[in-house]
Protein backbone atom coordinates (compact mmCIF):
# COMPACT_ATOMS: atom_id res chain seq x y z
CA UNK A 1 0.00 0.00 0.00
CA UNK A 2 1.09 3.05 -1.11
CA UNK A 3 1.82 5.64 2.17
CA UNK A 4 -0.44 7.97 3.27
CA UNK A 5 -1.02 11.53 1.84
CA UNK A 6 -2.04 14.04 3.89
CA UNK A 7 -5.08 16.29 2.93
CA UNK A 8 -5.63 19.57 4.14
CA UNK A 9 -9.35 18.74 4.65
CA UNK A 10 -9.29 15.19 5.91
CA UNK A 11 -6.15 14.86 7.26
CA UNK A 12 -4.03 11.49 6.46
CA UNK A 13 -5.57 9.46 3.07
CA UNK A 14 -4.48 6.46 1.49
CA UNK A 15 -5.48 4.03 -1.54
CA UNK A 16 -4.15 0.30 -2.00
CA UNK A 17 -3.52 0.37 -5.34
CA UNK A 18 -2.78 3.47 -8.17
CA UNK A 19 -2.14 2.15 -11.55
CA UNK A 20 -0.88 3.82 -15.05
CA UNK A 21 0.18 2.38 -18.56
CA UNK A 22 -0.02 -0.83 -19.60
CA UNK A 23 -1.24 -2.03 -16.23
CA UNK A 24 -4.27 0.03 -15.86
CA UNK A 25 -5.00 -0.56 -19.38
CA UNK A 26 -5.00 -4.56 -18.05
CA UNK A 27 -7.22 -3.52 -15.33
CA UNK A 28 -9.71 -1.44 -17.01
CA UNK A 29 -10.12 -4.86 -20.05
CA UNK A 30 -10.98 -7.03 -16.80
CA UNK A 31 -13.57 -4.71 -16.17
CA UNK A 32 -14.82 -4.57 -19.56
CA UNK A 33 -14.21 -1.04 -19.84
CA UNK A 34 -12.72 -0.51 -22.99
CA UNK A 35 -10.56 2.85 -23.09
CA UNK A 36 -11.79 4.01 -26.64
CA UNK A 37 -15.03 4.22 -25.11
CA UNK A 38 -13.81 6.38 -22.64
CA UNK A 39 -11.33 8.55 -24.94
CA UNK A 40 -14.21 9.09 -27.13
CA UNK A 41 -16.65 10.30 -24.49
CA UNK A 42 -14.09 12.97 -22.98
CA UNK A 43 -13.12 14.49 -26.43
CA UNK A 44 -16.96 14.88 -27.19
CA UNK A 45 -17.28 15.84 -23.41
CA UNK A 46 -14.53 18.74 -23.94
CA UNK A 47 -15.92 19.70 -27.83
CA UNK A 48 -19.25 20.33 -26.28
CA UNK A 49 -17.90 22.52 -23.27
CA UNK A 50 -16.48 24.60 -25.93
CA UNK A 51 -20.01 25.75 -27.40
CA UNK A 52 -19.95 27.62 -24.49
CA UNK A 53 -18.70 31.33 -24.61
CA UNK A 54 -19.27 35.03 -22.67
CA UNK A 55 -23.48 34.56 -23.60
CA UNK A 56 -23.53 31.12 -21.80
CA UNK A 57 -25.07 31.03 -18.47
CA UNK A 58 -21.91 30.13 -16.22
CA UNK A 59 -22.82 26.59 -15.57
CA UNK A 60 -23.14 25.76 -19.11
CA UNK A 61 -19.75 24.64 -19.90
CA UNK A 62 -19.21 22.39 -17.18
CA UNK A 63 -23.08 20.78 -17.78
CA UNK A 64 -22.58 20.56 -21.21
CA UNK A 65 -19.45 18.49 -20.91
CA UNK A 66 -20.65 16.04 -17.94
CA UNK A 67 -23.78 15.48 -20.17
CA UNK A 68 -22.01 14.77 -23.51
CA UNK A 69 -19.40 12.68 -21.74
CA UNK A 70 -22.05 10.66 -20.10
CA UNK A 71 -23.93 10.25 -23.17
CA UNK A 72 -21.26 9.09 -25.37
CA UNK A 73 -19.96 6.78 -22.89
CA UNK A 74 -23.15 4.93 -22.86
CA UNK A 75 -23.35 4.81 -26.44
CA UNK A 76 -20.00 3.54 -27.12
CA UNK A 77 -20.30 1.34 -23.93
CA UNK A 78 -24.03 -0.08 -24.81
CA UNK A 79 -22.66 -1.14 -27.52
CA UNK A 80 -20.20 -4.13 -25.42
CA UNK A 81 -23.22 -4.92 -23.64
CA UNK A 82 -23.43 -2.20 -20.58
CA UNK A 83 -26.94 -1.07 -19.79
CA UNK A 84 -27.92 2.55 -18.87
CA UNK A 85 -29.68 2.93 -15.62
CA UNK A 86 -31.13 6.50 -13.46
CA UNK A 87 -31.77 5.89 -10.19
CA UNK A 88 -33.10 8.76 -8.68
CA UNK A 89 -31.60 10.71 -11.81
CA UNK A 90 -28.34 9.46 -11.07
CA UNK A 91 -27.12 8.51 -14.27
CA UNK A 92 -25.12 5.22 -14.52
CA UNK A 93 -23.80 1.99 -16.45
CA UNK A 94 -23.99 -1.51 -15.65
CA UNK A 95 -22.40 -4.06 -16.43
CA UNK A 96 -24.13 -7.02 -18.42
CA UNK A 97 -23.42 -9.31 -15.18
CA UNK A 98 -24.58 -6.62 -12.74
CA UNK A 99 -21.22 -6.97 -10.93
CA UNK A 100 -20.05 -3.38 -11.87
CA UNK A 101 -21.83 0.02 -12.13
CA UNK A 102 -19.87 3.28 -13.52
CA UNK A 103 -20.71 6.83 -12.69
CA UNK A 104 -19.20 10.24 -14.66
CA UNK A 105 -18.13 12.98 -11.26
CA UNK A 106 -16.44 15.82 -11.79
CA UNK A 107 -13.15 15.99 -10.00
CA UNK A 108 -11.13 18.56 -8.16
CA UNK A 109 -7.17 19.75 -9.33
CA UNK A 110 -5.58 16.39 -8.33
CA UNK A 111 -7.60 14.25 -10.32
CA UNK A 112 -5.36 11.96 -12.71
CA UNK A 113 -1.95 12.87 -10.67
CA UNK A 114 -0.67 9.37 -9.09
CA UNK A 115 0.79 11.87 -6.27
CA UNK A 116 -1.90 13.61 -5.31
CA UNK A 117 -5.19 12.70 -3.77
CA UNK A 118 -8.66 13.88 -5.47
CA UNK A 119 -11.47 14.28 -4.44
CA UNK A 120 -14.84 15.24 -6.57
CA UNK A 121 -15.25 19.19 -7.13
CA UNK A 122 -19.28 19.13 -6.21
CA UNK A 123 -21.17 17.39 -3.51
CA UNK A 124 -22.22 13.84 -4.42
CA UNK A 125 -25.88 12.95 -4.55
CA UNK A 126 -27.42 10.39 -1.60
CA UNK A 127 -27.79 7.99 -4.30
CA UNK A 128 -23.74 8.05 -4.96
CA UNK A 129 -23.24 8.52 -1.39
CA UNK A 130 -25.36 5.00 -0.86
CA UNK A 131 -23.80 3.03 -3.51
CA UNK A 132 -20.24 4.08 -2.10
CA UNK A 133 -21.37 3.05 1.51
CA UNK A 134 -22.35 -0.31 -0.23
CA UNK A 135 -18.64 -0.49 -1.92
CA UNK A 136 -17.24 -0.06 1.65
CA UNK A 137 -19.81 -2.72 3.07
CA UNK A 138 -17.97 -4.71 -0.13
CA UNK A 139 -14.86 -4.94 1.87
CA UNK A 140 -15.81 -6.22 5.30
CA UNK A 141 -18.06 -9.43 4.92
CA UNK A 142 -21.40 -9.10 6.18
CA UNK A 143 -21.49 -5.52 7.28
CA UNK A 144 -24.67 -4.18 5.50
CA UNK A 145 -25.13 -0.36 6.72
CA UNK A 146 -28.49 -0.18 7.01
CA UNK A 147 -29.75 3.26 4.77
CA UNK A 148 -27.50 0.82 1.86
CA UNK A 149 -29.79 -1.98 2.62
CA UNK A 150 -32.94 0.22 2.59
CA UNK A 151 -31.68 1.57 -0.92
CA UNK A 152 -31.61 -1.64 -2.41
CA UNK A 153 -35.34 -2.49 -1.12
CA UNK A 154 -36.19 0.43 -2.85
CA UNK A 155 -34.24 -0.09 -6.22
CA UNK A 156 -31.52 2.22 -5.93
CA UNK A 157 -28.58 0.33 -6.51
CA UNK A 158 -28.13 -2.45 -9.20
CA UNK A 159 -27.87 -6.13 -7.12
CA UNK A 160 -24.38 -5.93 -5.35
CA UNK A 161 -22.10 -3.95 -8.24
CA UNK A 162 -19.75 -1.98 -7.41
CA UNK A 163 -19.68 1.48 -7.89
CA UNK A 164 -16.38 2.84 -10.06
CA UNK A 165 -16.53 6.63 -10.56
CA UNK A 166 -14.76 8.50 -13.92
CA UNK A 167 -13.33 11.44 -12.68
CA UNK A 168 -11.98 14.20 -14.68
CA UNK A 169 -10.09 17.40 -15.13
CA UNK A 170 -10.42 19.95 -17.24
CA UNK A 171 -6.89 22.24 -17.40
CA UNK A 172 -5.68 24.61 -19.81
CA UNK A 173 -2.09 23.57 -19.51
CA UNK A 174 -2.36 19.72 -19.01
CA UNK A 175 -5.34 19.08 -21.12
CA UNK A 176 -7.64 16.46 -19.77
CA UNK A 177 -6.98 14.85 -16.89
CA UNK A 178 -8.92 11.57 -15.59
CA UNK A 179 -9.06 8.43 -14.08
CA UNK A 180 -11.32 5.50 -13.21
CA UNK A 181 -11.36 5.05 -9.88
CA UNK A 182 -13.22 2.53 -6.96
CA UNK A 183 -13.96 5.18 -4.27
CA UNK A 184 -14.35 3.86 -0.50
CA UNK A 185 -15.99 6.23 1.79
CA UNK A 186 -17.81 9.37 2.23
CA UNK A 187 -17.77 11.89 4.38
CA UNK A 188 -20.46 15.04 4.05
CA UNK A 189 -20.74 14.71 0.35
CA UNK A 190 -16.98 14.30 -0.42
CA UNK A 191 -15.23 11.27 -1.57
CA UNK A 192 -12.35 10.30 1.31
CA UNK A 193 -10.73 7.22 0.31
CA UNK A 194 -9.76 5.08 -3.13
CA UNK A 195 -9.95 1.41 -2.73
CA UNK A 196 -8.11 1.62 -6.43
CA UNK A 197 -7.23 4.24 -9.44
CA UNK A 198 -6.70 3.60 -12.86
CA UNK A 199 -5.25 6.75 -14.11
CA UNK A 200 -5.75 7.09 -18.28
CA UNK A 201 -3.63 9.14 -20.31
CA UNK A 202 -3.53 13.01 -20.25
CA UNK A 203 -5.83 13.95 -23.22
CA UNK A 204 -4.21 17.24 -25.30
CA UNK A 205 -6.08 18.73 -27.65
CA UNK A 206 -5.38 21.59 -30.67
CA UNK A 207 -8.26 23.89 -30.31
CA UNK A 208 -8.48 28.35 -31.23
CA UNK A 209 -10.46 28.45 -27.44
CA UNK A 210 -9.69 26.55 -24.36
CA UNK A 211 -13.18 25.71 -22.55
CA UNK A 212 -14.48 27.95 -19.57
CA UNK A 213 -14.27 25.15 -17.34
CA UNK A 214 -11.25 24.56 -17.66
CA UNK A 215 -8.93 25.22 -14.18
CA UNK A 216 -11.93 25.98 -12.23
CA UNK A 217 -14.84 23.86 -9.91
CA UNK A 218 -17.27 25.75 -12.16
CA UNK A 219 -20.73 27.12 -11.27
CA UNK A 220 -22.34 24.22 -8.68
CA UNK A 221 -25.36 22.68 -10.74
CA UNK A 222 -27.62 20.52 -8.29
CA UNK A 223 -29.19 17.33 -10.72
CA UNK A 224 -32.57 16.62 -7.93
CA UNK A 225 -33.28 12.83 -7.54
CA UNK A 226 -36.72 12.17 -7.86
Amino acid sequence: MDEPLFDEEFGNRSFDTVQQGESCLRRLRELRIGIDRVQHALRAGDQAARQADEFSPKTAAGLQRWTNTIQELRRGLATDGWECEDPKNSPRLVRADKAVSLAVVTGDKHTGVPEHFPKNAHPLGSTMVDAIRHNDSKQVAGQQPIEVVDSFAKGILELNSITWVLLYRRTAKFGLRAEISYPALTRDRVITDWKERLILPEAKFIEENTPLDADTDDVYFEIREA
